[in-house]
C-alpha cells in the first residue's frame, strides 16, 4: 500500500466508532500512524505476523508449515479423493514460488506428489500434474528432482491418456519441467517423448492440446538455436532427433491451425529448418501449400475488422511471402 492510501485508511479506520474488533482497529491504526510518522518505514511480514500472534494469540503458520500440512494429508490413507485433490489445491497454490518448490522437494512432499501420477484416480493424476507443472517452472533444481522421481516416465505415459483433461494437464507438466533445461531434454529424446510430443502437434482432433504441443516445440528450438550459438556447433542433438522422428513432412501442415500465433511459431520454425527439410519440402510439393496458405492469410486479412488483428495477419503473410517462400526458392538442396 503506498503512503496516500495507508494515509486514508488510517484516518477512516480510526475514526470508525463501530470497529467490531478492537484489538483489529487499535493494530491498524498503530501500524499505518506508525508508518505515517516514520518517514513511511513499512514493516517486515515478519515483523507483522509477530505483532499478530501477539496481540489475538494467533499462530501465523509459514508457507512451509503450511505445505508440510498439506502432504500429510495426501499421506494419510484414510482420506478421500475430495480431500486430497484440497491438499493438491494447497500446494500448488504455494508451489508456484521458486522457493516454495525448492522446499516442497525438500520435505519430500515433491516424491508424493510425484507416485500420486502411477495411479488410477483421473482427479489425483490431473490435480498432482498440476502441483508438478506449477513447481517447475522456471526452477532447474524441481525440474531435476522430478527426473530423478521417475516423474518424466510418468508425464510422458499420461500425454496419451484417455481422458483429454489429464492429457492436457499431464503435457503442461511436462512443459514446465522440460523447458530451460538441458539434462531433462536429453532424458526426454532418450525416452522417446520428442517423438510422442510430435504425435500430438500431428493430431488433427487434438485440439488446443495440439496447440500446446507446437508451442512446446517452438520453445524447444529456439533454447537450441541458443545453445548452437553459445557452443558453435553446427546441429544440437535435439534437432537431429526432430528430423530423425519426421520434423519436415509434420512442420508445413501445421501452418493450417487457425490460431494466429501458433502460425507465426510454425513459421519461425520453418525459417530455422529449412535448409534440413527443404529436400523433403520439395519433394512433397510444399511451394503450392505454402502459396495457398499465403491466399487463405489474405482473405483472412481482407474479412478482419479490427485494426490490430488485421496488422498482425498482415505481418504474417510478409514473413511467409518475404522469408519463407523466399528463401526457401533461393537455398540450395
Amino acid at each position: 500500500m503506498n503512503f496516500f492510501a495507508e494515509h486514508v485508511a488510517a484516518k477512516i479506520v480510526c475514526n470508525n466508532k463501530n470497529v467490531f474488533l478492537n484489538k483489529i482497529h487499535e493494530l491498524i491504526c498503530r501500524t499505518s500512524l506508525l508508518n505515517i510518522n516514520s518517514k513511511i518505514k513499512f514493516r517486515s511480514i515478519e515483523e507483522i505476523r509477530a505483532d499478530l500472534e501477539q496481540s489475538f494469540n494467533w499462530n501465523v503458520k509459514s508457507d512451509l508449515q503450511i505445505m508440510q500440512e498439506s502432504i500429510k494429508l495426501l499421506q494419510n490413507l484414510s482420506l478421500s479423493v475430495d480431500e486430497k485433490v484440497a491438499a493438491l489445491d494447497n500446494l500448488e497454490y504455494y508451489a508456484h514460488q521458486i522457493d516454495n518448490g525448492r522446499d516442497l522437494e525438500k520435505v519430500g512432499g515433491l516424491e508424493i506428489v510425484v507416485q500420486l501420477l502411477n495411479q488410477s484416480t483421473e482427479q489425483l493424476l490431473q490435480k498432482a500434474a498440476s502441483v508438478i507443472g506449477a513447481a517447475a517452472q522456471s526452477n532447474n533444481e524441481v525440474q531435476n528432482a522430478v527426473i530423478n522421481h521417475g516423474g518424466l516416465v510418468f508425464l510422458l505415459r499420461l500425454i496419451n491418456d484417455n481422458q483429454p483433461l489429464t492429457r492436457k494437464k499431464a503435457l503442461y507438466a511436462l512443459s514446465a519441467v522440460v523447458r530451460g533445461n538441458s539434462h531433462v531434454l536429453e532424458k526426454l529424446i532418450e525416452l522417446g517423448g520428442l517423438k510422442l510430443i510430435l504425435n500430438i502437434a500431428k493430431d488433427h482432433n487434438a485440439g488446443t492440446l495440439r496447440v500446446k504441443a507446437v508451442s512446446l516445440l517452438y520453445d524447444l528450438i529456439v533454447e537450441q538455436q541458443e545453445v548452437i550459438q553459445d557452443s558453435k556447433i553446427h546441429r544440437s542433438p535435439f534437432f537431429e532427433s526432430l528430423i530423425k522422428n519426421g520434423w519436415c513432412h509434420i512442420l508445413i501442415p501445421l501452418l493450417k491451425i487457425e490460431d494466429f500465433d501458433t502460425k507465426e511459431k510454425v513459421m519461425q520454425s520453418i525459417e530455422i529448418s529449412v535448409k534440413e527439410c527443404k529436400k523433403e519440402w520439395i519433394d512433397d510439393q510444399t511451394l503450392s501449400i505454402l502459396d495457398e496458405i499465403s491466399l487463405s492469410l489474405k482473405k483472412d486479412y481482407e474479412l478482419e475488422e479490427d485494426a490490430d488483428l488485421k496488422n498482425y495477419i498482415a505481418d504474417l503473410r510478409t514473413i511467409l511471402n518475404e522469408k519463407i517462400i523466399k528463401l526457401l526458392k533461393e537455398v540450395e538442396v
